[in-house]
């Protein structure tokens, strides 16, 4: 069975937020997500389904870690880190250093390869926490 891997981005709207891609880094199947929009867990199924995987198919996850907005970066964290929990996918967790798609996964694949089972992605935000409440 050909290995698949998966690449989340929800902090880059310039970019495909999913991608399904093989092992030499090719892309098969890939999808837009814009936020407050649609939901990611929908066009994640859909993505799947078109690329004919099972989600305990998928043999590793690269995720954009940040930094983002709040809603943005969380998004994509959590699916990940859903994945592994779930599936005990591996994740391998960057930060957006504004390149391409193309580029991300080809600077960390072989990383992505070799990683047996990861720790879960944290979220890397644009700003600093601002949650304060009015008196």
């Amino acid at each position: 069975m050909k290995k698949s891997y998966l690449f989340i981005n929800t902090v880059n709207e310039k970019h495909p937020s999913l991608v399904v891609f093989n092992g030499r880094g090719d892309f098969l199947f890939s999808e837009k997500f814009i936020p407050k929009q649609e939901k990611i867990i929908e066009k994640l199924k859909a993505l799947l389904k078109k690329a004919k995987i099972k989600k305990d198919g998928i043999s590793g996850i690269l995720v954009i870690e940040g930094p983002g907005s709040f809603s943005g970066s969380r998004a994509g964290i959590t699916l990940a880190n859903s994945f592994n929990f779930l599936f005990k996918t591996p994740i391998l967790g960057v930060k957006d250093a504004d390149g391409s798609v193309e580029e991300q996964i080809n600077n960390n694949l072989e990383k992505l390869k070799k990683i047996k089972l990861s720790s879960q992605a944290e979220a890397y935000y644009k700003y600093p926490p601002n949650i304060t409440t009015k008196k």
